[in-house]
């Protein structure tokens, strides 16, 4: 579709064709295409899952300065422009924080949020059981012209197949091909000041994290979500980033 800007927003769409629409959020980085995986949990709930690229992910324009609200915005012009709403949202790992952000601004819009795996804003010492690369990227938040050459480090080793730990997949191939921007405002949101009053989230959320995740320290987790006003969370005992199929159910389950 073309937003109201001009600018525009790619989706696919996976699951029940003629099932309720579900919005899904993906991590970092990530794409429409990243919801396939997630397929069987909304065909066994007849669910529709709508997933969108993020600006300068895939064929969805970059957002010069994008903030987490300023994609809820987006979020928010496709639910009008395809009549849908209000709807259940999924996300995953960073996703989380734009789901936290999109029931802040329209919970008229949104019957509740599922979260696995989601990152929150994390102290110092919290950040050190991420990841070295990650790490690096969060210390690099304040300073655009370093983030912007590790972020394309970052990129250029997943398209080559060289980075450690993370195997070759189509739909980060897809996602990263056009450019670095949607990596580049995904870090600077995530790990900067998000802007976003967790009081302000009035919808119920439903948040369940592995107690070994390394790339989204648990504490943290349990931290924001103490600060929403309607949450549910649950924790797996050693239970890492990648969610397991009983997660999965658990958080598809919550979307009913």
């Amino acid at each position: 579709m073309t937003l109201p800007d001009g600018r525009t927003m790619a989706w696919e769409e996976f699951g029940a064709a003629d099932g309720r629409p579900v919005l899904f959020l993906h991590g970092t980085p990530g794409g429409r295409l990243s919801a396939a995986k997630y397929e069987p949990f909304a065909l066994a709930r007849g669910l529709r899952l709508v997933a969108p690229d993020r600006p300068g992910y895939g064929l969805s324009s970059a957002r010069p300065g994008m903030t987490l609200s300023d994609y809820a915005e987006d979020l928010l012009d496709l639910c009008w422009w395809r009549g849908w709403g209000p709807v259940p949202v999924v996300a995953g790992s960073a996703g989380a924080a734009y789901a936290l952000a999109l029931g802040a601004a329209a919970s008229e819009m949104v019957t509740g949020l599922s979260i696995f795996s989601g990152i929150a804003p994390m102290t110092d010492a919290e950040a050190t059981t991420l990841i070295p690369v990650n790490q690096q990227l969060r210390v690099a938040v304040d300073d655009p012209v370093e983030l912007q050459r590790l972020v394309g480090q970052v990129r250029d080793a997943i398209l080559s197949g060289t980075l450690e730990g993370v195997p070759e997949d189509p739909a980060l191939v897809d996602a990263l091909r056009p450019g670095a921007d949607g990596m580049v405002a995904d870090y600077r949101n995530v790990f900067g000041e998000w802007g976003l009053d967790p009081v302000a989230v009035r919808v119920p959320v439903f948040w369940i994290h592995g107690t070994d995740d390394v790339n989204a320290p648990i504490s943290a987790a349990r931290r924001l979500a103490a600060q929403l006003p309607d949450t549910s969370f649950e924790e797996i005992g050693g239970g890492v980033h990648a969610p397991s199929a009983e997660t999965l159910n658990k958080v598809f389950d919550a979307t009913q």
